[in-house]
């Protein structure tokens, strides 16, 4: 995949994935439908959006969980715009309207919700949601669906 050898060659020149400040790399996400990609942002400030060939906003449109449409919302407004406050705030509001959403369904968001404090330089308030992810009860079945968001997070924690 693009995002690995991307990120290979960040960690080489940077000792880690730098997810703040400049240059930049967002982690792989969908956007909608079948449109699922990662941003670069260069030295010079410029946004790279990177999305695989022939993916399209259409396809799939509308089958997202409530939770799903939250994370997609909120990547538009973090990864696509640059507006980490406000995807911040999508997420946030999104947790407390669907309180009785799993462990499961809830993870993508707050390792997202971590990200998104990281790159803002709000170290302080990124710590604490990793720690509610690492607190979060999960099978082994959904440990394994959500083996990549776990890593992410893993990653996240150790870049902070």
């Amino acid at each position: 995949m693009l995002f690995d050898e991307f990120a290979a060659g960040l960690r080489a020149a940077f000792g880690k994935l730098p997810v703040s400040g400049l240059p930049r790399i967002t982690r792989p996400r969908r956007k909608q439908g079948t449109a699922a990609g990662f941003t670069v942002v260069d030295p010079g400030g410029n946004w790279l959006r990177i999305y695989a060939l022939g993916a399209t906003e259409e396809d799939g449109k509308g089958s997202e969980t409530r939770l799903e449409r939250v994370l997609l919302n909120a990547a538009r407004q973090g990864d696509a715009r640059g507006a980490e406050a406000v995807a911040i705030s999508v997420i946030e509001t999104g947790l407390l309207r669907h309180p009785d959403a799993t462990d499961a369904e809830k993870l993508p968001l707050l390792v997202y919700l971590a990200e998104l404090h990281g790159r803002s330089g709000h170290r302080e308030l990124a710590i604490p949601v990793l720690d509610t992810v690492d607190a979060l009860t999960l099978t082994p079945a959904e440990r394994e669906a959500l083996a990549g968001d776990l890593a992410n997070a893993a990653e996240l924690r150790a870049s902070l």
